[in-house]
């Protein structure tokens, strides 16, 4: 199987049957509402992924990610989301261990997550698999000449 390097800007898929996996940052720009809302630039830079993978929803192109990915980027949000809240609070001197005990914002983080995760429900497959450690180890011994 040959990869090679595409324009995400200029590609048409022809092959609507050719499966994509989309990684955390490409998640979190597609399916998380509130990804630039704290960083500047970050909207532009996004863009053309996002453009990217609402043309393959748009052609049927089956689309994956992993239970890995997700829960990296439901990290990666309840770290944006706290930033949001130090953002809009500049008074309160919380640490993320006491944003996560604030009960108000524990109900708007989990409405943000839940929308998230049905983002990605109609968006993508997820791929449920079973790693272990040991997987690694072996991966990385694989290496060895």
């Amino acid at each position: 199987m040959e990869n090679k390097i595409i324009n995400i800007g200029t590609f048409s898929s022809i092959n609507n049957q050719k499966e994509f996996f989309l990684d955390t940052n490409v998640l979190y720009w597609y399916v998380y509402p509130r990804y630039g809302v704290t960083k500047k630039g970050v909207k532009h830079q996004a863009q053309p992924y996002y453009d990217f993978v609402d043309k393959l929803v748009s052609d049927g192109n089956p689309i994956f990610t992993s239970v890995y990915n997700i829960s990296e980027l439901l990290n990666v949000i309840e770290k944006n989301e706290f930033d949001i809240f130090k953002t809009l609070n500049p008074d309160t001197h919380y640490n993320i261990k006491d944003y996560r005990k604030d009960m108000q914002e524990r109900k708007k983080l989990k409405k943000i997550l839940q929308t998230t995760l049905n983002n990605i429900d109609n968006t993508c497959s997820v791929l449920d698999f079973s790693f272990t450690y040991c997987s690694l180890i072996n991966f990385t011994k694989s290496f060895e000449l």
